[in-house]
């Protein structure tokens, strides 16, 4: 083995062992040396070590090489998609794609990244991963979160029971169908989701408030206040938990109170419109719309 190789080969040792700055290190050594592979190597470790930008410039060297594979121009999109490069992030997961068509995580990760951008599209990219991998949950769930968006509950949530057939601690899965159930009224499956959850992710704020929602649904206003003070305790910046809490107060006939957190609403996401209409619902109950100048 040479020196080069023996670099290389360090570099992934320490990355099994999650040792990222030792990684870095050897994959750093790999590029003096002028590996072949070091600027894959780079591009791989960096991003744990929070180098995304220079990690970007060595995938694109490594798929200018003349030897480039599909797992290079997926690497590079990946890496475009996570700094919010969108359409070039899309273009090079094509490129991972028809050099290995039959990769259901280069199609999963097209679906994800065309998500944003055409739900019909990427609801073709996820079913085609979905038609080669059918036992990988992510894909499952990924699915379901772009039928959520098209506004297919019942499909979303058919996607989301099969990622947590396929693995029954996809907490991100059983999320999802929490809040989908909770939307959809169904607020004694979502409340059974969110225990569970919660029992595992105590300290997930939107949880909290989605859970809130759910019980509030079921008229347990008390309980709802809590959940949703506890969500505030956690991430007092949530708008969504303010404007759960408000409503809240609201029904219970605490207006004043109710007014306050408004006001919270509109200070953190001033183009919530049912916020403003709420608010002034509440200026006007008191007769102070003067208040609104």
């Amino acid at each position: 083995m040479d020196v080069t190789d023996s670099h290389a080969t360090l570099a992934q040792q320490a990355l099994q062992r999650r040792d990222t700055q030792a990684a870095l290190l050897h994959a750093r050594a790999s590029l003096a040396a002028g590996e072949a592979n070091a600027h894959r190597l780079l591009a791989t470790v960096l991003p744990y070590t929070g180098g995304v930008d220079e990690a970007l410039t060595h995938a694109r060297h490594a798929v200018a090489e003349e030897d480039a594979n599909a797992m290079d121009f997926a690497r590079l999109a990946s890496l475009l998609f996570a700094t919010g490069a969108t359409s070039d992030s899309i273009g090079h997961f094509r490129c991972a794609i028809e050099r290995e068509p039959k990769s259901a995580v280069f199609w999963n990760e097209l679906g994800v990244a065309l998500s944003g951008v055409d739900v019909d599209e990427s609801e073709q990219a996820l079913r085609r991963a979905v038609g080669l991998a059918p036992k990988i949950a992510e894909i499952h769930n990924n699915l379901g979160n772009v039928l959520k968006k098209k506004g297919a509950p019942d499909e979303a949530l058919e996607c989301y029971q099969t990622a947590l057939n396929l693995n029954p601690e996809y907490w991100d899965a059983l999320g999802n169908m929490a809040v989908v159930q909770q939307s959809t009224g169904q607020p004694d499956a979502a409340i059974a989701c969110f225990i569970k959850l919660l029992e595992v992710q105590p300290e997930h704020a939107r949880y909290w408030t989605h859970y809130g929602a759910a019980l509030a649904m079921k008229g347990q206003l008390g309980a709802a206040e809590t959940a949703h003070r506890k969500a505030l305790s956690i991430n007092p910046e949530l708008a969504d938990a303010h404007n759960n809490l408000a409503i809240v107060l609201k029904d219970q006939g605490r207006l004043t109170e109710a007014r306050d957190v408004y006001n919270k609403v509109i200070e953190l996401a001033p183009e919530d419109a049912g916020a403003h209409s709420n608010l002034l619902m509440c200026f006007c109950y008191y007769g102070d719309v003067d208040a609104l100048e």
